[in-house]
């Protein structure tokens, strides 16, 4: 995915977070003429309630665990969280449902609401910083990235960071 994404593509991208994604699936947006990549991790983290999938921009699913040769193949990384559980899912997913709601959606609007956000980094939105942290460490070739590069020309340095939050619900 060398190309810059228009506002629908991103829309589109954003959307696949609610499907059913595994690993070695081909992700494809805008009526499947752009290939992102294949599916090469899915994070299900039951103590946070984090999801995510990570996406390596290859023609082959790329593990974290791969060789460092196949990782070193991956040149970008798009890692989809999806968002909360719905309440309505509470029979059904009770466990997610608390999570999502009660540990990490409820408490950072509490943080927002009476204006003392940044006090208290949820379980969920750390996992969520844990989860990009790892990404960007496992696949060295990142760091030949435009963004990353210019992370790294202000002093940012993701291996020494102690989080990073990094949660981006839509676009």
């Amino acid at each position: 995915m060398k190309n810059n994404l228009n506002d629908s593509q991103r829309v589109d991208l954003a959307r696949k977070e609610y499907d059913p994604l595994h690993v070695g699936d081909k992700i494809k947006i805008d009526d499947d003429k752009l290939t992102i990549g294949k599916v090469s991790q899915v994070v299900d983290n039951k103590a946070t309630g984090e999801q995510a999938y990570i996406i390596t921009n290859t023609e082959k699913t790329v593990s974290p665990n791969a060789s460092l040769a196949e990782r070193e193949k991956v040149t970008e990384v798009t890692i989809l969280y999806p968002g909360s559980t719905e309440l309505d899912q509470w029979e059904k997913e009770p466990l997610d449902v608390w999570k999502d709601w009660l540990e990490n959606d409820i408490p950072s609007a509490a943080q927002i609401l009476t204006n003392t956000g940044g006090r208290v980094v949820t379980p969920q939105l750390k996992s969520a910083a844990d989860t990009l942290k790892n990404s960007l460490n496992r696949y060295p070739k990142l760091w030949k990235n435009k963004t990353n590069n210019f992370l790294k020309s202000l002093g940012f340095n993701f291996k020494k960071a102690p989080l990073i939050v990094y949660y981006k619900k839509c676009f």
